[in-house]
């Protein structure tokens, strides 16, 4: 385990590692690095070292403290804007689902496990996480059901639910005709990669809750953006990238506006910030 190191013992580290700080940029770079967190910030390191997945963590000489915290404040904003997306397709996400599933075999049939596949034991385990999550819930809505002694209909339930817990019952739900597909249509995508993609915006949704790093890393999940996005010959900045989710989040929220407004607004903001930062998008350093 590294020992605990002091704001000064941190900054002076970074001179170590050759980044040219004046003794004014010390005093703030100890304040920013204070106030959040050595560790999470060193991702944003990452744009100026040699080649840190090659355990070459010394700067370039271009290198500034001013520059890192642009890197740092990118990726902020950058999570702001896909947190707003992520709701609006989350609420589309939960409704289609319930409506479809309670079309489908009727409002408590969630509850029942004839209504999955079973992959290696996770239909048991779904079950019993819409259990605990029900249960964990203090909404009057389950408690009234509750006091009746009556299972909650889907529409209310996933209310309660977890994102994660609600992509989890479409990638194992069995009715392909009445929910698979017609809800992979809602978001204009292939049923068939479907399941990918929402696990990968649940993956998103808990990247940015937690205030994670979204650019210039690889979060090893198996996402590739929808072919017709795809423009560019270089068809590897399109899979398992953060340029991935980006255009993928931007097509399901137009898909759910029926514009494109929403994709617009993430290309104005990246278009008006400088090119090493998009670059960590398409291009991300650890890979």
């Amino acid at each position: 385990m590294k020992p605990f190191l002091s704001v000064t013992e941190q900054v002076n580290r970074l001179r170590d590692n050759g980044l040219a700080l004046r003794e004014d940029e010390s005093v703030v770079a100890e304040h920013f690095l204070r106030d959040h967190n050595y560790y999470r910030v060193s991702g944003s390191f990452r744009y100026f070292q040699v080649n840190p997945p090659a355990g070459l963590n010394q700067f370039r000489s271009e290198s500034s403290f001013e520059k890192i915290r642009t890197a740092y404040e990118f990726d902020r904003r950058l999570a702001q804007r896909l947190q707003s997306g992520l709701a609006e397709f989350e609420i589309v996400f939960r409704s289609q689902l319930a409506y479809l599933m309670a079309r489908s075999a009727g409002p408590t049939s969630y509850l029942d496990e004839q209504t999955y596949d079973d992959k290696n034991g996770a239909r048991d385990r779904l079950l019993q996480d819409i259990r605990n999550e029900s249960r964990r819930s203090n909404e009057r809505f389950v408690q009234h059901h509750s006091t009746l002694g009556e299972p909650m209909p889907i529409w209310a339930a996933v209310e309660v639910m977890s994102f994660g817990t609600t992509s989890k019952m479409y990638g194992l739900v069995k009715d392909a005709e009445g929910v698979f597909k017609p809800l992979a249509a809602r978001f204009g995508i292939s049923h068939r990669a479907s399941r990918r993609i929402f696990r990968a915006m649940t993956v998103l949704r808990n990247v940015c809750a937690h205030h994670g790093r979204i650019s210039n890393r690889n979060h090893r999940i198996s996402l590739e953006a929808p072919r017709e996005l795809q423009q560019q010959p270089d068809k590897t900045i399109y899979k398992d990238t953060p340029w991935a989710w980006v255009l993928t989040l931007g097509h399901l929220v137009d898909n759910v506006r029926a514009n494109h407004d929403y994709s617009e607004s993430l290309w104005d903001f990246l278009e008006a910030e400088p090119e090493w930062l998009c670059k960590g998008l398409i291009y991300p350093s650890e890979m």
